[in-house]
């Protein structure tokens, strides 16, 4: 099927802790995984599974960020690096545009999907590193995103 428009990604609010909806998302969702050869479920089953559809500026454990929870120790150095932001950490983290998240999302995932064969396994090492992404918990976190594309995600 062609590819789905892209997304204007100044059209995202920069508000801090913004709730955005699936319907505001799904098309820079759809866009950036149609862009970089990834599964746009897995990354919707990721932003729900990681912020519910919220841009947090620091979430509630104090070191997730953003709707894809780029943790301090885990992915957001890594972020940062691409990127070229300084988010910082805590309470002096700054908002990270949502558009950024979600292209960085697909760009990883597609990494992981050429080096462990499957989307979903892409999505464990999201989750748990590339070190733990075969493990009880990692399986745990696979289950919860194919539970949010069986209950949320409707093709089209």
């Amino acid at each position: 099927s062609p590819a789905p428009p892209a997304a204007d990604p100044d059209a995202l609010s920069m508000e801090p802790d913004h709730q955005f909806t699936f319907a505001e998302l799904r098309p820079h969702i759809e866009s950036l995984a149609s862009e970089h050869g990834t599964d746009p479920q897995v990354m919707a089953g990721i932003v729900q599974q990681e912020s519910t559809w919220h841009n947090y500026r620091v979430h509630l454990d104090g070191t997730g960020h953003g709707l894809v929870g780029l943790d301090d120790h885990g992915l957001l150095p890594d972020f940062e690096r691409w990127s070229g932001l300084t988010v910082g950490r805590g309470a002096d983290a700054e908002v990270i545009p949502p558009a950024l998240q979600l292209a960085y999302l697909a760009k990883t995932l597609k990494s992981y999907m050429r080096r462990y064969g499957s989307a979903y396994n892409a999505a464990r090492a999201w989750h748990r590193g590339e070190g733990s992404w075969h493990d009880a918990q990692g399986h745990h976190y696979e289950q919860l995103i194919r539970a949010h594309i069986a209950a949320h995600y409707r093709p089209g």
